[in-house]
């Protein structure tokens, strides 16, 4: 989960096979209720199969990476306002040539970041954060 910071909202973003992306909103800080296009931070993505909140950057702000079968992953950089840009493909970590069904984050060589796991149905693709500014 996120805590959308301009609204003080804790949001979770949603996929699913036939729609754009959602964003599912709790208003009331207890019960999650709204679901709305409007003004959520990520565009329109497609077969979204998994979500991994980190903080890529060391920014202390947390950056979203989303497996997607179609087109390739995001990395969604954030800017700590609200504001998301899409960096996988700068990073390196948009890896389109598998269709990817889940993501997970573990330090795999203990350097202090988290490192990118993508699970499919063919291997486990690893993506090491290399702290200066890509993934590899």
């Amino acid at each position: 989960m996120w805590r959308r910071q301009m609204l003080g909202w804790t949001c979770l973003p949603g996929q699913t096979t036939s729609q754009a992306q959602n964003l599912f909103t709790d208003v009331t800080l207890s019960t999650l209720g709204n679901v709305t296009h409007a003004g959520a931070p990520f565009p329109d993505i497609r077969i979204g199969t998994g979500a991994a909140w980190f903080d890529f950057d060391r920014d202390g702000d947390l950056d979203l990476y989303m497996t997607n079968r179609v087109g390739g992953n995001h990395l969604w950089r954030s800017d700590g306002n609200g504001v998301f840009v899409d960096v996988a493909v700068a990073v390196g970590a948009a890896d389109a040539s598998h269709d990817h069904a889940g993501v997970a984050l573990a330090d795999y060589d203990n350097d202090g970041d988290l490192d990118i796991y993508l699970a499919n149905g063919d291997e486990v693709v690893l993506l090491k954060n290399q702290l200066t500014e890509t993934l590899r």
